[in-house]
């Protein structure tokens, strides 16, 4: 007797989750690169080390605890996806005084 094969359904999930996983160093401009394309991660971490995972759809940044700090759909080479409260919030320009306040450009104090 002949056994049938069954035929792979392309619409199967698979068993075993399929991505990649690298370490990035976030850059001054507070994005990772994966495969081309930017992706934000929170402010405080501009410089350190995190771990990324990605996939077809997703991209996922995780702080050294693994916890998760950041998470993307995933976009095509030379996009940038940044998400607003990633985006860190200007420091007030300004000068110290000889008391060591900060005083605003062209603000007038009396000490």
């Amino acid at each position: 007797m002949k056994s049938r094969s069954r035929p792979c359904c392309p619409c199967r999930p698979s068993r075993f989750p399929l991505f990649h996983e690298a370490r990035r160093i976030v850059n001054r401009d507070g994005h990772v690169e994966v495969d081309k394309s930017y992706y934000s991660v929170p402010p405080e971490f501009l410089g350190r080390t995190v771990w990324v995972r990605w996939d077809s759809r997703v991209v996922r940044v995780f702080d050294q605890d693994l916890r998760q700090i950041a998470m993307h759909a995933r976009h095509e080479p030379g996009r940038f996806a940044t998400q607003p409260a990633h985006i860190a919030a200007e420091k007030p320009r300004g000068h110290r005084t000889r008391h060591g306040l900060v005083a605003e450009e062209g603000a007038s104090h009396r000490l």
